[in-house]
């Protein structure tokens, strides 16, 4: 037979954390590594609920936490370079999401990549267009002897 047993904590306002969450600062000594065990750290260290899928911190890195922060700021210094960014609820917790960078005006978006200058030379050029009018010709490219042997 098992038992389940559970306790009710009572939970100040979420409307009453926010000013504490906000000014209330703690010093942190989060060594650099893996940013799945450094938020999971910060967030027994701070005692937030941060919630996030493993797969979204797969892979990346943070550069550590020392010093003395507040919670958001500590997040923004955990996640710099992440390509991550954390979004406060109502409920005093936070999620992480993907970052999406603001479109500034007149900044061109990602399909408006600028790719770096090719150089095409005459010479490149020209047995390439002389194959091609010999293969319309003929229809098929010419081949070049390799070596030309006399009778004697």
């Amino acid at each position: 037979m098992s038992t389940l047993i559970a306790a009710a904590i009572p939970l100040p306002d979420a409307s009453a954390a926010e000013p504490a969450r906000a000014t209330t600062r703690k010093t942190y000594d989060i060594p650099a590594g893996p940013l799945e065990s450094a938020l999971n750290r910060f967030g027994r260290e701070s005692g937030i609920l941060l919630s996030f899928p493993s797969a979204l911190a797969a892979h990346r890195t943070s550069a550590g936490l020392r010093g003395e922060y507040g919670v958001e700021d500590a997040l923004v210094h955990l996640l710099a370079g992440t390509g991550l960014e954390a979004q406060a609820q109502d409920d005093g917790s936070f999620t992480l999401n993907e970052a999406v960078a603001p479109a500034a005006s007149g900044a061109s978006s990602a399909s408006d990549t600028t790719l770096p200058a090719v150089t095409v030379t005459r010479s490149a050029l020209k047995g390439d267009i002389r194959t091609a009018r010999r293969r319309k010709r003929t229809g098929h490219a010419p081949t070049r002897p390799s070596s030309i042997s006399r009778k004697r």
